[in-house]
């Protein structure tokens, strides 16, 4: 392809402004800060000061010297990122437009704070100019945003055209590289020009040639020093054949103490990144209003986390071996292709919802992700996902009433410790439980020496029951929404059904006095003693929560109670199976005092099932389905090959680390962008209308269904009672 073509190829795309929000975004995401690096030029290496490059750029230069071994035409070069040689490819003045003649050095900073120096947090747009021949983060991160905006590979060829060829002088002052085409630069990379007499000869040719090879070199050079600090790649890549990794040997160098700090750091600047375009987006639609009064004005915090899978390449690999891209896995899921075993990525994305009521009231924005080797669902990557919300300031402020909810899928149901770590974080989870998890546990139960038993309460399907609630009925029933094979409601006896299983099991539920608390579970009684030299166990932590009696919270009747025979309760369900023939001191703590609470602790192991929605009823899959589909539409953005980040089979080229989490990084960014362009043009179509939320009528329709086949889901409230 000729520079004429490539500098035609993107014309339908609005560059100046994609640009424009380029610039904004990287404002906001401070990532030269992030690298700790103070904004600016990029320093040459090995002490040298030219802004021209490393000290040895004469030699490159120079059609005599001896071939660089890291010539970028090798076959292997670094990140699979080749640049081709030959005269239909050197630059030609008439290419790159009039440029202005370089002006002195002088201090920079890559983004000014001048049009609003009193907010540190809200960065302007200002952008200073790097002096001649010099590379920023800054203009490295702006050019690689308007590349994917623009649908054009994320690659460092690319970013060498993009820089040196496609750019208008305006354009590259915008980014702040005005002066990094010298006109010495351009007329030493310029396509031989005949002229009378002087005929075009091989020298010429090849200079021209090695002064492009070795721009290209440079850019490589500065680029990879510029990301240095966050590249966690284990093993350096450009393996041939049976020398490649195996995947033990990736594993093991990834655990290596010297690259958690970089992978930290990785997912922090791919975050900023996220989070910028948020903020940039609200910036742009409802300045000088906060993030959750304007674009997410209808999210009350609310995050549903799910995991998709970027194809980095397809082959068959030796048996054992790591794909070039050694974050990447030959996942199981994805060997449906014929022949051929692609290398995914898992990339997990938190994406902001909002509560059933509200529901397509807020624009399915990306607030954070992570990468990782691909799962079925990563508990570290969504907690990673969850502190970057945090940390960018996207998390809306929390009720001191309400929780804030994390939605997953069953992939997540038995990550280690993600519900105990994500309340420890005040959130509560909304989860589906893989088809073979236990879902059934009794807490609290005590053996006493004369034989009899204290029952405990049920743990079923993430909630507390009763203790008088039947264990053999609770093991053979199961609440699912009656649904047909498409997904419809079954009106009629399949509904009726479930209303009245779904009303005995409400009726059963225990209400919670609080939040669930981690725990050490000591002991009653004071310390134990211990043999001398013998070290005192460590107690094992548990969640510990207080739940109160449905009856006394009115909800259920039973024969515990005086008024179980009461008329005006008989509309209420009845306890199937009370301790009432247990001695009041034998008695569940709920079941013997006045106010019908009982603290109980919940193992860890228990703990993973809990939520505050049980499976099965209505309310759980209004709060369930939603955000799940809020995920789905999400995914289909990032990978639509047109209109989308084409996040796609084989579209990301980089196999290090660094560049991989920055093409990630963008891809959501200008997903995001898309997302609220839809977002707009949907608002737009209703006349400025908020899309109404499908909750109200889903719930509309139910309850005509279940009127028809005369069952009543709900009773009206009871006063609290006493013994």
């Amino acid at each position: 392809m000729s520079i004429h073509t490539i500098a035609t190829h993107v014309s339908d795309h609005d560059t100046d402004a994609l640009l424009a929000d380029a610039v904004a975004v990287m404002a906001h995401a401070r990532v030269p800060e992030l690298l700790g690096q103070v904004p600016g030029p990029i320093p040459a290496p090995n002490g040298a000061d030219s802004p021209d490059g490393p000290a040895d750029w004469d030699d490159l230069d120079d059609p005599d010297a001896p071939t660089d071994p890291h010539d970028s035409t090798d076959p292997d070069a670094p990140d699979d990122l080749r640049h081709p040689e030959g005269p239909d490819d050197l630059r030609h003045p008439e290419d790159l437009g009039d440029l202005p003649q370089p002006t002195a050095p002088k201090p920079v900073s890559t983004v000014s704070n001048a049009t609003n120096p009193d907010d540190p947090d809200r960065a302007g747009v200002e952008v200073d100019q790097a002096p001649p021949g010099a590379y920023t983060v800054h203009g490295f991160l702006c050019a690689q945003y308007e590349m994917v905006a623009s649908h054009r590979p994320f690659s460092l060829k690319e970013l060498f055209d993009t820089l040196w060829v496609r750019y208008t002088p305006a354009q590259m002052a915008a980014i702040g590289l005005a002066h990094l085409r010298t006109p010495e630069r351009l007329a030493a990379m310029a396509r031989p020009v005949p002229k009378p007499g002087q005929p075009v000869t091989n020298a010429d040719i090849n200079r021209a040639v090695r002064a492009n090879k070795a721009e290209y070199q440079r850019i490589w050079q500065e680029f990879q020093r510029a990301f240095a600090a966050m590249d966690d790649t284990p093993i350096v890549a450009n393996h041939r054949g049976t020398d490649r990794p195996s995947r033990t040997e990736v594993a093991r160098a990834a655990a290596h103490p010297d690259l958690i700090p970089k992978r930290q750091l990785k997912w922090a600047v791919l975050n900023a990144i996220i989070g910028a375009s948020v903020h940039h987006e609200n910036d742009r639609r409802h300045p000088g209003t906060p993030l959750h009064e304007g674009i997410l004005a209808n999210h009350h915090g609310h995050v549903a986390i799910d995991e998709t899978h970027a194809v980095v390449g397809l082959g068959d690999l030796p048996k054992g071996a790591a794909p070039g891209n050694q974050i990447a896995r030959v996942h199981a899921k994805s060997r449906q292709h014929k022949g051929m075993a692609p290398a995914v990525v898992g990339v997990t994305l938190g994406i902001a919802a909002s509560r059933p009521d509200q529901a397509h009231a807020n624009p399915d924005l990306c607030l954070a992700a992570s990468i990782h080797h691909p799962t079925g669902g990563l508990g570290s990557a969504a907690l990673t996902v969850m502190d970057a919300i945090d940390t960018n300031r996207l998390r809306a402020p929390r009720p001191s009433n309400r929780n804030q909810y994390v939605i997953v899928d069953g992939g997540y149901t038995e990550a280690v410790n993600l519900n105990r770590q994500l309340h420890a974080r005040h959130y509560g989870m909304v989860m589906e439980y893989r088809k073979d998890r236990r879902v059934l546990f009794e807490v609290g139960a005590i053996n006493h020496p004369d034989g009899e038993r204290t029952p405990g309460i049920h743990i079923y399907n993430g909630r507390p029951l009763c203790p008088g609630e039947s264990r053999k009925w609770l093991e053979k029933t199961k609440p699912r929404i009656p649904k047909d094979d498409d997904g419809n409601f079954l009106p009629g006896p399949e509904l009726d059904a479930h209303a009245k299983l779904e009303r005995r099991i409400t009726a059963a539920t225990m209400p919670t006095h609080g939040r669930p608390e981690e725990h050490a579970n000591r002991p009653r009684g004071g310390q134990r003693k211990t043999h001398p030299g013998v070290p005192t166990p460590t107690p094992d932590n548990v969640m510990r929560v207080t739940v109160i009696c449905p009856a006394i919270q009115g909800t259920a009747r039973c024969r515990i109670f005086d008024d179980f025979a009461d008329p005006a309760l008989a509309h209420l369900p009845a306890i199937p199976a009370p301790p009432v023939d247990l001695p009041l001191d034998k008695r569940p703590a709920c079941c013997s005092n006045d106010s019908g609470k009982m603290r109980v602790n919940i193992p860890l192991d228990v703990f993973k099932t809990w939520q505050d929605f049980m499976p099965g009823t209505w309310e759980h899959e209004d709060w369930y389905t939603a955000p799940r589909s809020a995920n789905e539409r999400y995914n289909n953005y990032l990978k639509r090959p047109h209109g989308g980040a084409n996040l796609s089979r084989g579209a990301i080229a980089p196999r290090k680390a660094a560049p991989f989490a920055l093409a990630i990084a963008m891809s959501v960014a200008t997903t995001n962008r898309r997302v609220m362009e839809s977002w707009d043009a949907r608002v737009a179509a209703k006349g400025g209308v908020i899309p109404a939320p499908p909750a109200k009528a889903n719930r509309e329709a139910r309850a005509a269904a279940l009127n028809a086949d005369g069952t009543a889901t709900t009773g009206a409230n009871r006063p609290t009672r006493g013994r």
